[in-house]
């Protein structure tokens, strides 16, 4: 798991800050401590009153008030090159009494000596977060106030980005308004830096002349005016982009090479995400094709008339008048007789 570095106000620290508001006084930040967690990382706690295993301990070399945040101070402890040979990862700050105001979790460094092969400067930082800095006195022992040797290269670095070393004037006024201009190795002042009006130039076209101030002015209130930006596309392209379009787009129709009417092709579209019924032979189903166009051909073809005998009426009917001829042919001969 990712380490986190943090500081904390110890309750000690707390208890200190809060009687200094009542009554009136401060606490007075001294020394910072290091130590190197007794060989590994470990939570810090607000309750802690030492360190887990310090390892060195020296005094303050600078303590400030936030910029920003006026309840931030930063302190800051140099570590001498002839001191090391240890590693740090957690930090503290003590009062002039000794009690432990602040503690933080340090990311892990070696801090090497001679023998170790290199030497290393290191100036420790912490930052706090007081309720009221105002109360926390800032106090730094000026004999131990030291600068390492990346301090003064820093400082030689930007010397000429401040002073001009030859004539002692400060470089960003060079050759601005109410400034001084550099002189060139003529010692004179170089014509880049004089006024046209000094320079004397003749109107012209080429580089140490001036150009005519009429077509200047329509030069100058052409470039204030409203242009298309410069990736705008020319009427001559849009012309022909235009036209490939037109080359590329389909007539209405029902061919492969067409396109077909949209409102059509829209209820075509609907039909085909609705829901469709499964084949069967129930209310909620559909009748199999086959059987249904026998079916709907058989309904279409020549029926009898609805009032017509079935065979079995006709048979019926006919062995009823069978009997009733057989028994009139039957008293015929009876009569005959």
């Amino acid at each position: 798991m990712e380490e986190k570095f943090f500081s904390l106000i110890t309750e000690i620290g707390r208890q200190k800050i809060t009687n200094a508001v009542a009554l009136g006084k401060k606490v007075e930040l001294s020394t910072l401590c290091l130590g190197d967690g007794d060989g590994g990382y470990y939570e810090i706690s607000e309750s802690q009153i030492a360190l887990k295993n310090q390892v060195w301990e020296g005094g303050l070399t600078r303590v400030v008030v936030g910029q920003k945040n006026k309840n931030e101070i930063l302190a800051e402890a140099y570590i001498p090159t002839d001191v090391g040979g240890f590693y740090i990862r957690e930090a503290g700050i003590r009062d002039k009494d000794g009690d432990l105001i602040a503690i933080a979790k340090h990311p892990e460094t070696f801090k090497p000596i001679g023998e170790f092969g290199a030497y290393k400067d290191i100036t420790i930082r912490m930052i706090l977060s007081f309720s009221n800095a105002a109360n926390v006195v800032l106090k730094v022992d000026p004999s131990i106030v030291v600068a390492t040797q990346k301090d003064l290269q820093d400082l030689i670095g930007n010397i000429p980005k401040m002073i001009d070393t030859d004539a002692f004037e400060r470089i960003e006024h060079k050759n601005k308004v109410d400034g001084y201009a550099g002189l060139d190795s003529n010692g004179k002042v170089p014509k880049t830096l004089l006024y046209p009006a000094e320079k004397g130039l003749a109107l012209g076209e080429v580089e140490d002349t001036a150009y005519r101030g009429d077509r200047g002015k329509i030069a100058y209130d052409h470039s204030q005016s409203p242009h298309a930006p410069s990736n705008a596309y020319s009427k001559e392209s849009m012309d022909t982009i235009v036209d490939d379009l037109k080359k590329g787009m389909l007539t209405l129709g029902e061919t492969s090479s067409t396109a077909y009417r949209g409102d059509r092709g829209k209820l075509a579209y609907d039909h085909s995400r609705s829901a469709h019924l499964g084949l069967g032979e129930t209310l909620g189903t559909a009748y199999r094709g086959d059987r249904g166009k026998i079916a709907y051909d058989h309904s279409q073809s020549p029926h009898a008339p609805v009032d017509v005998y079935t065979r079995a009426e006709v048979d019926a009917l006919l062995k009823k008048l069978m009997e009733e001829m057989n028994s009139d042919i039957y008293a015929l001969i009876l009569g005959l007789s």
